[in-house]
């Protein structure tokens, strides 16, 4: 098949492969599994789930865990532009409108809702 670089990246957007490649890759870092491979297989399985929620890849625990990386000095608080370099750790893309402060309840609450729409393959 000779498609032009064009179309090739047609193909990728219109099915999500980036957003696929930059989530594994995400996961990877993020658990270091030792068997990458099976991970990755199992993380697939858990894509292609009908009723595909953020926690299936992330749970609660792991997003208290990211929060925390951020809020340096445990204030319980993060700034709009911490939480969107949190989304980055975890292979998603920014939130344009992204509130100035999040507090970590609200922190694990909106980045589940934003992965479980970002992520819907």
């Amino acid at each position: 098949m000779n498609n032009s670089a064009e179309e090739t990246r047609k193909y990728l957007k219109q099915h999500k492969i980036d957003r696929l490649m930059q989530l594994l890759t995400s996961l990877a870092a993020f658990h270091q599994p030792e068997d990458p491979y099976a991970f990755f297989s199992e993380s697939i399985q858990k894509l292609q789930q009908r009723d595909f929620n953020a926690s299936m890849l992330f749970s609660e625990t792991d997003l208290h865990a990211l929060f925390g990386k951020y809020d340096v000095l445990k204030k319980g608080v993060l700034s709009g532009v911490a939480v969107n370099n949190a989304l980055a750790d975890i292979g998603a893309t920014a939130i344009d409108n992204a509130p100035a402060t999040v507090t970590e309840a609200d922190f694990v609450s909106l980045v589940q809702h934003y992965m479980s729409e970002y992520y819907k393959f």
